[in-house]
């Protein structure tokens, strides 16, 4: 079932330019029915095939990810139905971990919610709830993206062979789960270039 799902979304993704892949990297997880960071794999996989530049799929989904995390931060600010619902969840035990946190503590939280599944839609919510101002967030946000979206492109690129099988094993598994296979996948890329490069 998995298999026809992810081909499928390939072949959609290796017509699409660049402006097209932005727009599908903000609909992933929300009017696609395909997580942002297995949207990216994808694109890294179509990179490794030779269908496109990794390095403008890494400009494309950096700046996508950040203009998510930008938009859905000021729709909290202004308050935008959605965001308020959002807002209302994360109220409370959530955010008073953050309210009087030090700066590292808050740039965690944005970090680590790049990684965690579920986490991603609630990290815009809980920085404008906390009050961070926004040339902070977008600091955060743009160095959380820009090791976000090229890990996972790199795990996408040199997994190519394997990207059916590990994009079911990701769509199969919990939240945590993906982060740990992404984080087991990064550390084996990275070892694969650093062994390549010695030779």
């Amino acid at each position: 079932m998995h298999h026809n799902f992810i081909l499928t979304n390939l072949a959609h993704l290796s017509h699409l330019s660049y402006p097209g892949i932005f727009l599908a990297i903000l609909a992933s997880g929300h009017v696609v029915p395909i997580p942002e960071g297995v949207t990216i794999l994808l694109l890294g996989y179509l990179a490794g095939i030779g269908k496109g530049s990794i390095v403008g799929f890494a400009i494309v989904s950096i700046l996508a990810t950040t203009f998510f995390d930008l938009a859905l931060y000021s729709l909290t600010l202004g308050g935008a139905r959605v965001a308020a619902t959002l807002s209302k969840k994360v109220e409370g035990k959530m955010t008073e971990k953050y309210i009087d946190a030090s700066e590292p503590k808050i740039f965690g939280l944005v970090f680590a919610s790049h990684f965690v599944p579920g986490w991603r839609l609630l990290n815009p919510v809980v920085a404008a709830v906390i009050r961070i101002p926004w040339h902070k967030f977008l600091l955060y946000s743009v160095i959380s993206c820009a090791v976000y979206a090229p890990l996972y492109l790199l795990v996408g690129y040199v997994f190519h062979a394997r990207i059916l099988t590990l994009v079911t094993a990701i769509l199969s598994l919990g939240r945590l789960s993906v982060f740990s296979i992404v984080a087991i996948l990064a550390i084996a890329a990275l070892a694969y270039f650093s062994f390549e490069k010695k030779k």
